[in-house]
C-alpha cells in the first residue's frame, strides 16, 4: 500500500480500467491510497494493484518524492484470504511466500527487459 501526499505541482497519473492514464487531481490535505501487489493477491483482486506514473514536472517549482518500502518478512506465506475467495470467485493466485512473490516480480521485471 503506497500513501501519497500530493500537492499542487501535479504530474500524479493512475491507469484506469481501460488501460488509459488519467491525471489525479489535487485536493487540499487529502491522502491518496494506492494498493499494492499483495495487497492485490490477499484479496483476490478485490483491491487490484495501482498501476502509476508520475509526469515530468513543468515549471520551476520543486517536488518531492520519499519512498519507503516495508515488505513482510521473506517466509511470510502469501495466500488468499478465506473471506474474498466464493463459489463464483475461487482463488485466481496460488500461495506463495512474500520472498517468492518479490523473486517473481524482480525475474519478471530482467524478462521484460531483455526482451527489448
Amino acid at each position: 500500500m503506497t500513501l501519497l501526499f500530493q500537492d499542487d505541482v501535479g504530474g500524479l497519473e493512475v491507469r484506469d480500467a481501460h488501460n488509459e492514464w488519467q491525471a489525479v487531481d489535487y485536493v487540499e490535505s487529502a491522502i491518496i491510497v494506492n494498493s499494492g501487489d499483495l495487497l492485490e493477491r490477499w484479496t483476490n483482486g478485490r483491491y487490484r494493484s495501482t498501476w502509476h506514473r508520475v509526469k515530468p514536472k513543468i515549471g520551476h517549482r520543486e517536488r518531492f518524492s520519499i519512498a519507503v518500502f516495508v515488505d513482510p518478512d521473506s517466509a511470510t506465506p502469501v495466500s488468499v484470504l478465506d473471506s474474498c475467495i466464493t463459489a463464483d470467485k475461487p482463488a485466481q493466485y496460488p500461495p506463495v511466500t512474500a520472498g517468492e512473490h518479490l523473486q517473481q516480480k524482480i525475474l519478471a521485471t530482467h524478462i521484460a527487459k531483455s526482451a527489448n
